[in-house]
């Protein structure tokens, strides 16, 4: 979802752009919570390529990131934090 949407979807797609500061991404971490905070993790997951696909919310607020990693172990910076709302 794009920053400040409001979906009344049951299933989610996500996307993004790879970490630029790593030398070759080769997987990334994909963080949900339900605070700007990133505190109340709903979702922390390895993923290997830049895309995820959820259908076990709950309608309320939302707050995701992703941060890639490299096979040296480097890591890029947080990605902007974007919100969404999932509604009935």
């Amino acid at each position: 979802p794009d920053d400040g949407d409001f979906i009344n979807s049951a299933q989610l797609d996500f996307q993004w752009t790879r970490g630029s500061q790593t030398g070759s991404s080769i997987r990334d971490t994909f963080f949900l919570a339900t605070d700007p905070n990133m505190t109340d993790l709903r979702e922390r997951r390895q993923v290997k390529g830049n895309t995820l696909s959820l259908d076990t919310l709950s309608n309320g607020v939302y707050y995701w990131r992703v941060r890639s990693y490299d096979k040296a172990g480097n890591t890029s910076s947080y990605s902007s934090t974007r919100q969404f709302t999932l509604q009935p």
